[in-house]
């Protein structure tokens, strides 16, 4: 796997470049992988670092390796939906690549290629905007209460932005319809 503009910097603040992204990807994947394994991935770019712009990328770009998997989907309840091709994480190399593109957070889908009907995870996502991390923490706090109660776990996690995310395992068989929250 080759980097690209290694010496890009990523974090001006302390100067940590696009290189040491992938550097960082790379020690990580033999921890990382287990909970990328068979799920499609929708890569959150930034390609400038983090004082640049970001944006979501479903679909995989033109001129990726054939040796990356993908996976195809379609939403079955939008008829005209188009076909989204997203990536499959699978090996070391793949993790790398995907952070050569300057995908810095990693989001998953809650399903897994074998069951796409099916959430095996619920994500609750604090976005806290302008406001003190503290207080995504005290939501949190307050979400484990409520999973205590119901005989659920959270696992917390950084969102990539200034919030927090809870994600809650939720075991198979439960339909996409089961998680859906009107908002």
């Amino acid at each position: 796997m080759t980097v690209t503009n290694s010496n890009k910097v990523f974090w001006p603040d302390e100067g940590y470049t696009k290189g040491d992204l992938c550097a960082y990807y790379a020690s990580i994947a033999e921890v990382m992988l287990p909970f990328l394994h068979e799920r499609p991935v929708v890569l959150v770019r930034y390609p400038d670092g983090v004082a640049g712009k970001h944006f979501y990328q479903w679909n995989v770009p033109v001129g990726t390796p054939d040796w990356i998997e993908r996976i195809e989907l379609v939403d079955p309840e939008d008829l005209g939906s188009e076909k989204k091709t997203l990536f499959l994480v699978d090996s070391a190399d793949a993790l790398v690549h995907i952070a050569n593109l300057g995908c810095i957070p990693i989001h998953v889908l809650a399903a897994q290629r074998d069951s796409l009907d099916e959430c095996d995870f619920l994500t609750v996502d604090f976005d806290i905007a302008g406001r003190p991390f503290s207080d995504a923490v005290r939501l949190a706090l307050d979400l484990r209460e409520i999973l205590d109660d119901v005989g659920l776990i959270g696992f917390p996690k950084t969102s990539g932005q200034k919030g927090l995310h809870v994600l809650v395992p939720l075991g198979p068989g439960v339909q996409f319809r089961h998680c859906q929250v009107a908002g």
